[in-house]
Formats: C-alpha cells, sequence, structure tokens
C-alpha cells in the first residue's frame, strides 16, 4: 500500500473532544435565559425559564465533570506513546461504476 490509500479514522486532539454533547443543553440555558430576560412580568415564563436555564446549566455542568476526565486520560496516553495504533481494511465503501 503507498502512501495515498491510508485513511485516518480517528485523530486525537482538540477537535476528538465530543463538544456536541457538551454544546447541545446551552441551548436550553440560552431559551431559558430569554423567557427570564423578555417574559419577567408573567410569573409563570419567568419560573419556567429559571428553571430550564438550571437544568440545562446542571446538565452541561454534569457532562463536563464526565468528558473532561476521560478526555484528559485519552489524551495522557496518546502523547506519553502510551496508546496503540490499529491498522486493517476500512469498512468505507464506494459505488461500483458497471
Amino acid at each position: 500500500m503507498t502512501q495515498g490509500n491510508y485513511h485516518t479514522a480517528f485523530q486525537m486532539g482538540f477537535r476528538s473532544f465530543p463538544w456536541s454533547a457538551v454544546a447541545h443543553p446551552l441551548i436550553f440555558v440560552a431559551i431559558g435565559l430569554l423567557l427570564v430576560r423578555f417574559l419577567k412580568d408573567r410569573k409563570p415564563y419567568l419560573v419556567i425559564g429559571i428553571f430550564m436555564a438550571s437544568l440545562a446549566s446542571l446538565f452541561v455542568l454534569l457532562s463536563l465533570m464526565n468528558f473532561i476526565p476521560k478526555f484528559l486520560k485519552l489524551r495522557s496516553a496518546h502523547v506519553s506513546g502510551k496508546g496503540s495504533t490499529v491498522e486493517g481494511l476500512s469498512r468505507i465503501f464506494t459505488r461500483l461504476r458497471y
């Protein structure tokens, strides 16, 4: 195989952190804060906004507490050379041309 036939399936770095899992609850934080900001004269919306923003903030903190130690452990193993490299056939199929 030549160098051009290789495909990197996973690379350890800043982009490999699960940002989407952390960022999804931030949408609900923003919605809750918007409810608090613009509908604060209506009591039910104020309570719902505070509850939504608080609960979503809790989810963000819990997900960060879960993902950061795992990521740092994997990153440390990669940087120190304790990780391993796996090579094999790729399962990426292209359309056959007849």
